[in-house]
This record gives C-alpha cells, structure tokens and sequence, in this order.
C-alpha cells in the first residue's frame, strides 16, 4: 500500500482545476490570466500531491498508533519539508494568490461574480493548506519518525 492525498483533498483539487481549466477557454484579459494561473498551480499541485498531502492518509492511522509499511515514506515527506520544501509552497502561494487577484479584476471588470466567488474560494483553499495542511502534513512526518526511533530506542 502505497500514501495517497485523502479523495477529499484530491476531489478539491480537481474542482478547482476543473473550474480554472474552463475559464482558460475565454479570449479575454479573464482567460490570460486563467492561463497563467493554471500553469503555476498545476506545478504547485504536482509538489502537494507527490511530496506532502499523501502525508495526511498517515494521520488516522497514526493517530489510532497504528504504524504501516507505506508510512515508511514519511521520513521523504519530512526531509523534503525541512530541507526547503515548506518556505517553497508559501512562495507557490504567493504567486497564486497574486494571480488569483488578477482574474477576480478581470473578472469584477466584466460583472462576473460568479468567478469572484470561485476566486475567494480558491485563495481560502490556499489558506488552509498553509494554516492546516502544511503543518499536519510535517507534524504526522515527524511524529511518525519519533515513533519509530522510540520502536528503535526500546528494542
């Protein structure tokens, strides 16, 4: 068994790149800067899904001190979170959210406050990957290392 990112986490990320992906269709100012978001949150996924939120599955099982082979990942999950990984989502966010700002403008601009909406949904997902997400994610890492040392400690 392989960590994978919880299908809740997965189906949102697929809603917002369904959505986004449909606004890039437009020839306007609104479908420029949809384009060169989802160039920049398709790469930011990729780094999520891959090399963090997998990290979140752990967490139950961890949580109820049940340890599994797949879990063993982790420490990957870890090292790449303390060796960088982390301050490089913020600076991801950063430029997502400024362009995310972009298409809400374009988008008041035009009366469409539906993509408005979709917008401040978007930049609270960021939010709480970086309040919520982000920090599980290294927490269920590093408990899972101290949980092994200590295995490794008593034997």
């Amino acid at each position: 068994m392989e960590l994978k990112v919880p299908q809740t986490l997965r189906l949102e990320h697929v809603e917002l790149r369904e959505e986004l992906y449909a606004l890039t269709k437009e020839d306007n100012d609104l479908g420029i800067a949809a384009r060169d978001l989802m160039e920049l949150f398709y790469m930011h996924a990729i780094k999520e899904e891959e090399r963090v939120l997998p990290a979140l599955e752990a967490l139950p099982f961890l949580a109820e001190g049940k340890i599994t082979d797949s879990m063993r990942f982790l420490k990957d999950i870890a090292d790449d979170l303390k060796g960088g990984l982390y301050g490089e989502l913020f600076e991801d966010h950063k430029a997502i959210v400024a362009s995310l700002k972009n298409i809400a403008q374009s988008a008041l601009d035009q009366g469409r406050k539906e993509v408005v909406k979709f917008v401040e949904r978007f930049i609270l997902h960021a939010q709480m990957e970086e309040e919520i997400f982000y920090p599980a994610a290294r927490m269920t890492a590093d408990y899972f290392q101290l949980l092994m040392k200590c295995r490794t400690d008593s034997d």
